[in-house]
């Protein structure tokens, strides 16, 4: 993190990203309990607080910062912590490693979903995003008056 400097964290909060986490939130299919984010980065936090201006306030109440990563204590049992952060669950490297290796386990399933095609006119409830993206169609004729 010490080689973060404030451009990186302009690229990161551009409009377009911002635009995807108002859409990520709309289109997220689970309740949020709560958001943690541990061992945040000063300029960081700055850049989340640009990030809450977008989301909802229910979602903003739910974010929770956390300098030192020992605090997530506070708010869940040591059970369900890795032990990279006090717990006695698996390490998130080990965590990591297994989740690769189920989705290589599913190479198949997602190659077949990738060939996968959508038939038919698009439905109504996607059309919300037409004003958020720009304008459905091309423009190959342009007319300036």
């Amino acid at each position: 993190m010490e080689a973060l400097k404030p451009h990186h964290y302009a690229k990161l909060f551009n409009p377009t990203y911002l635009k995807f986490v108002r859409l990520a939130l709309i289109n997220y299919p689970f309740l949020v309990k709560n958001l943690f984010i541990a061992n945040c980065h000063p300029l960081l936090e700055k850049g989340i607080g640009l990030v809450k201006t977008v989301m909802p306030k229910k979602i903003v109440d739910r974010m929770i910062i956390l300098s030192n990563p020992k605090d997530l204590e506070k708010y869940m049992p040591k059970e369900c912590l890795p032990e990279d952060y006090g717990g006695s669950e698996r390490s998130l490297v080990s965590f990591r490693r297994s989740w690769e290796e189920f989705l290589l386990d599913q190479k198949d399933l997602y190659e077949e979903l990738d060939r996968c095609k959508p038939s038919g006119s698009v439905p109504d409830e996607f059309k919300v995003y037409e004003d958020e993206y720009g304008a459905d169609g091309s423009f190959r004729k342009l007319n300036i008056d």
